[in-house]
């Protein structure tokens, strides 16, 4: 006999032997991980193709990544479980909020992946119309609001600076860390208030390559110069 089950990511109807319920599994289509369900728990029916796979008790929790949508379309992810479930907790998850497991999962209601709460803490939908971005949730022994990305305008301003007066290599490097500093203020991971510094240390960084470039250029030609002469 097997257990049948709809894979929560991708809809596909999954089946597996008997003794493996309760187990951790991970979808062969979308790559989702998520418990067995018992035989009594099983949907008679799901959609998709009927596909087989493996029970895997050596995923751990940890290992599932989630993705998160607010009511705006804004998405911020990957998260482990832990992560997840602190949002829930400290009510950055708003009503509305979209979750999927695994990066190319199916959207499902947030509220699908709420973890039990403590008996009398309510339910957080309820407590908050929460509508912002969950990384910059104030620091409770701070004014500030928590980043996960640290601030890196300053040297990559000071890199910037190195490679435009100095040498190319520092703009290589002011380049190559500006470009994923402002990626990360982009999708809300990063202080927004160091997007100046970090924008002005990234061209001077593209600058400082390409003028090195050129440089590199006009030496070689007089060389070559010098030596038909």
């Amino acid at each position: 006999m097997a257990i049948e089950s709809i894979c929560t990511g991708c809809g596909k109807t999954l089946s597996v032997a008997d003794e493996n319920a309760g187990k951790r599994a991970r979808c062969p289509a979308c790559g989702q991980v998520y418990t067995i369900p018992s035989k009594g728990d099983t949907p008679s029916s799901g959609i998709g193709y009927p596909s087989t796979y493996t029970a895997d008790e050596g995923v751990p929790p940890e290992a599932v990544q989630y993705w998160m949508r607010a009511v705006d379309g804004s998405e911020y992810g990957p998260v482990d479980q832990a992560t997840l479930d602190r949002w829930f907790h400290e009510g950055r998850v708003g009503p509305g909020y979209q979750l999927r497991q695994s990066q190319y999962g199916n959207w499902q209601p947030a509220d699908i992946f709420r973890p039990a709460m403590p008996h009398g803490s309510g339910n957080p939908f309820a407590e908050t119309t929460y509508h912002g971005n969950p990384y910059q949730a104030s620091d409770p022994t701070t004014s500030r609001p928590y980043y996960p990305k640290g601030d890196q305008g300053v040297i990559i301003l000071i890199m910037g600076v190195l490679g435009f007066f100095c040498c190319p290599i520092f703009g290589l490097v002011a380049w190559i860390m500006g470009h994923s500093a402002l990626n990360a203020i982009q999708a809300g991971l990063a202080d927004p208030s160091t997007k100046g510094l970090v924008q002005v240390g990234y061209y001077l960084g593209i600058a400082g390559v390409i003028l090195g470039v050129l440089c590199f250029g006009l030496q070689l030609l007089g060389a070559l110069a010098g030596m038909v002469g």
